[in-house]
């Protein structure tokens, strides 16, 4: 081998040492990228988890908001009389001439109808 060809492997030899220190450099920025994937992963699964369990409060804190407003209508306290006239009902406490009185076409309408008055809507 000439001079020119032993300077140009050693060119050579010295661009693959390069080349092989930055592949290790890569290889230890991709394993740093990897554990930082793993990291950001873990923690959006927190969040969803967290998110899922606030989402479930939230809607069993509805459950029972709903659960509470229905047990404190006025229809339900004041257990007014409900009967029917075979097409409508009707919700009276008191008396026709002197008390509160709602009506619809089925009972719940009807109790919706006397809380309504009842709250003066």
């Amino acid at each position: 081998m000439n001079e020119a060809e032993n300077q140009v492997l050693n060119q050579m030899g010295m661009c693959l040492e390069k080349i092989s220190a930055s592949l290790q450099v890569m290889s230890g920025s991709m394993m740093m990228l990897e554990s930082h994937l793993m990291t950001i992963n873990n923690e959006l699964t927190s969040i969803y988890s967290t998110r899922n369990t606030t989402q479930s409060y939230i809607a069993e804190l509805s459950l029972i908001s709903e659960a509470v407003h229905r047990q404190t209508r006025p229809s339900v306290i004041y257990k007014p009389d409900l009967s029917s006239d075979g097409e409508s009902w009707v919700v009276v406490y008191g008396n026709a001439y002197k008390g509160l009185m709602g009506y619809g076409d089925t009972p719940e309408l009807a109790m919706k109808d006397f809380d309504d008055k009842w709250a003066g809507k």
